[in-house]
């Protein structure tokens, strides 16, 4: 649940629009992320190449346990994919190098983790529809070939709306968890993670043309142990281009597990390039 929430911070990317009936979006990158909440915080600092691609992310984390500084270094295609990053954690209780590396097949990504100092690694397949939108993410077992847990994404408007997550039990796919957002219209700050395939993280939509302003998350007892509800609701600042400079949100939990955080408040401010 730590984890859950102190991670809590992003939303994304650009809106594709008709240029006879919007004017263009004009192109911004963003270079600092600020988060804070009731529990935790930190402040990320993004760089880019001389192809204005994400080249490096570094973001320094407190909270009320320890604070470490996280590093992610990216290189990419000639075609401009993302191929591979690094990811090194240091702190008293994290001590880990990981590389990511993708490889690209028709309408699909497999996307293998490694741990550099463990010498493990795991995979992950990413299933793409014609707009190279994910709509399946699928995890395996240490064997890479036995699927054991999957999302379906189901998109509205360059924007998933609905989230189903299923782990498989005795063969059958079971649901453990479903999420439904809604979007306002400013322009998601994160563009720099377009070519990350990743569409959650901990109360986040990523690869999103917009905002979110709602999350709803069911956690259901089969898989959990519980059944649990958390929304988040989200207000936004923006400047004069539309893009968010600051986002507050209030997340209301209703659990039966008693271990739970029944309220959450926190907070992002966003700086430009």
């Amino acid at each position: 649940m730590k984890n859950f929430l102190y991670l809590l911070p992003f939303l994304f990317i650009l809106i594709a629009c008709d240029k006879d009936e919007t004017p263009p979006i004009k192109q911004k990158n963003l270079i600092s992320i600020k988060y804070e909440d009731d529990i935790s915080g930190y402040h990320s600092t993004i760089s880019y190449n001389e192809k204005n691609q994400l080249s490096s992310l570094i973001t320094d984390f407190e909270n009320e346990y320890d604070g470490f500084t996280e590093l992610s270094d990216y290189i990419y295609l000639e075609s401009g994919q993302l191929r591979s990053f690094k990811r090194r954690s240091n702190s008293g209780y994290i001590n880990n190098n990981f590389i990511i590396e993708y490889t690209y097949k028709d309408s699909r990504v497999d996307i293998k983790t490694s741990d550099i100092d463990q010498s493990t690694s795991y995979l992950n397949t990413v299933i793409l529809d014609n707009n190279q939108r994910p709509i399946e993410n699928w995890s395996y077992l240490e064997d890479n070939t036995t699927i054991y847990y999957k999302s379906v994404y189901t998109w509205d408007n360059g924007n998933p709306i609905n989230i189903k997550s299923y782990i498989k039990i005795d063969d059958e796919f079971v649901l453990g968890s479903e999420i439904q957002v809604t979007y306002d219209n400013g322009i998601n700050p994160y563009t720099h993670y377009k070519n990350s395939f990743s569409v959650r993280l901990s109360g986040e939509s990523f690869n999103s043309a917009n905002n979110a302003i709602k999350v709803t998350e069911q956690y259901y007892e089969r898989i959990y142990g519980y059944n649990s509800t958390q929304t988040y609701t989200v207000s936004y600042q923006y400047d004069e281009d539309n893009y968010p400079t600051q986002s507050t949100y209030v997340m209301i939990q209703e659990t039966s597990d008693p271990d739970a955080t029944p309220k959450l408040e926190g907070k992002k401010e966003f700086t430009y390039q």
